[in-house]
């Protein structure tokens, strides 16, 4: 009985000090690149660096590798209508599909330095690549041509849109809260003000006319003209925001993603935002909605994780947990990992410290760190094996600093 109590304590302890599981929960990528988009199209892809290309038939609960045969680094992926299907990537990259995937047809612009983070269209025979050093490409034939539409400016960009309205308009943004338009299919530029510097990293359509742009610092800016004027959104987050979507089922519900597994949510159209508790410390890079409950985020390291019922509901940020200023735990990486992460704390001051590795019902996996340490940053190494040096199985680990009279956990993830 007191064996039992002691461990339901220690459990108690660990879980009071580590965020909760919550809604989200991780998906098995089968790889360890960084994974930078996802999309629907027969079947949801996720693609990422190196060629990868993710394939799930099942709304996002397993993947499949479908790589396209490139090495190419993959960023973006859009649909211009039910029978198209784009990537674009590193080297000038673009990738065409016609077939739901089965076939990809290279046709990139030409240009081997263009590294094109960005595709988009408002038609099926109207579209835009944008990359780093201003770079953008145009094509009027469904992405079989492109021809060079360069900005003129120097900033990398990030992310584009063409809004719902007729003619040749575009937008185009990224590095320093740089912004241009675009309504001759790219043959000139204007300069748009967004009133900040911040880097902006991708731009979504709201409800109605609006578009919604996140990036830096938790930047949101929401537009209601197409792109001609921007507002700034108060946002409960200041960690980078890399990706956004609207749900399938009503796009007044949007959910953001950035830096450190933040994930904050609005349920009307941008105008008001709450954050949600994230499984992850890994990076997001993008977030799809399938509708108002299911949705899948990717980033860092292979990480995918997956929520069916929105998300949860959003917290305050005083009642996300905080780091002691005693002593700091900072996330594990890479998480997920396989078969070593790093685990970085820091004291304040020297003293005793106990860093140990926990499952979810309290065992004790194995103690990385029993002992006097020098104030300042160290870092430990878990292999994934128990004190025994047994491997332990996939699953999520919780890592558990004891210092200066403080307690600071962190989850990890060993895939396989």
């Amino acid at each position: 009985m007191k064996r039992f109590a002691l461990v339901f304590s220690l459990l108690v302890t660990v879980l009071a000090a580590t965020p909760a599981l919550a809604t989200w929960e991780f998906v098995t990528s089968g790889t360890t690149v960084d994974l930078n988009d996802v999309h629907n199209w027969y079947g949801s892809r996720i693609l990422g660096d190196n060629g990868t290309l993710l394939l799930s038939t099942d709304n996002g609960v397993s993947w499949v590798d479908d790589s396209p045969g490139t090495s190419a680094d993959l960023h973006k992926a859009h649909m211009p209508s039910s029978s198209n299907f784009w990537l674009s990537g590193s080297g000038g990259t673009v990738l065409v599909s016609t077939d739901q995937g089965t076939s990809w047809d290279p046709r990139g612009p030409g240009d081997p330095t263009a590294n094109l983070r960005a595709i988009f269209s408002r038609s099926s025979g109207l579209a835009f690549a944008a990359g780093d050093q201003g770079k953008v490409f145009y094509s009027g034939n469904v992405g079989q041509t492109w021809h060079n539409r360069h900005t003129g400016a120097s900033n990398d960009l990030y992310t584009g849109i063409c809004p719902t309205i007729g003619g040749l308009n575009a937008i185009v943004a990224g590095e320093g809260g740089a912004m241009y338009r675009t309504t001759d299919a790219g043959v000139n530029w204007t300069t748009v003000a967004t009133g900040t510097s911040r880097g902006i990293h991708d731009m979504i359509g709201g409800p109605g006319n609006s578009i919604i742009a996140v990036g830096e610092g938790g930047l949101i800016l929401r537009s209601e003209d197409f792109g001609v004027t921007w507002t700034r959104i108060a946002s409960t987050v200041t960690a980078d925001l890399y990706g956004a979507s609207t749900s399938g089922a009503s796009s007044f519900y949007v959910v953001a993603c950035g830096a450190g597994g933040t994930l904050i949510k609005s349920t009307d159209g941008g105008l008001t935002w709450g954050r949600l508790v994230s499984p992850t410390d890994a990076d997001l890079f993008d977030v799809y909605g399938y509708n108002n409950n299911i949705w899948v985020a990717c980033g860092a390291g292979g990480t995918i994780i997956r929520t069916i019922d929105g998300g949860g509901n959003v917290v305050a940020v005083d009642d996300l947990p905080t780091v002691a200023a005693a002593a700091e735990l900072a996330p594990a990486y890479p998480n997920p990992f396989n078969p070593l992460t790093n685990l970085r704390f820091r004291l304040e001051a020297a003293g005793t410290v106990r860093l140990d590795v926990y499952a979810l019902d309290g065992r004790l996996v194995r103690s990385l760190v029993h002992g006097q340490q020098s104030a300042g940053w160290h870092v430990v190494q878990w292999d994934g094996r128990d004190g025994a040096g047994s491997v332990m199985a996939s699953g999520v680990y919780l890592a558990r600093l004891s210092a200066s009279g403080q307690v600071v956990g962190r989850r990890m993830q060993l895939v396989k």
